[in-house]
């Protein structure tokens, strides 16, 4: 019998097309809880966190499994950070 690997593949944020992660009918599932941040990972394999601060601020729930859409916010946020910090990174490269 052949046993085949259910983990998704890494997905680099600072490479993601968020539409692709957010489609109608993708998911998000909970994956674990460290240094203060729920980490979630949509259905293509892109893992992200939702700070505790934030979530205990509102009156969002945060369910196991949800729709993707709904975690849009927190998906764009990671993606925007990642993309920025690689920037700069390449940025501090080049001059130095």
């Amino acid at each position: 019998m052949q046993t085949i690997s259910m983990q998704p593949k890494y997905v680099d944020p600072r490479t993601v097309i968020i539409k692709e992660h957010v489609n109608k009918g993708e998911m998000v599932h909970f994956e674990y809880f460290r240094d203060e941040e729920f980490w979630y990972r949509t259905d293509k394999g892109l893992l992200f966190p939702i700070s505790l601060k934030e979530a205990l601020s509102g009156r969002a729930t945060f369910l196991a499994h949800d729709k993707a859409i709904y975690f849009m916010r927190w998906i764009q946020r990671y993606v925007t950070a990642c993309k920025q910090e690689a920037a700069e990174t390449d940025a501090a490269t080049v001059v130095g």
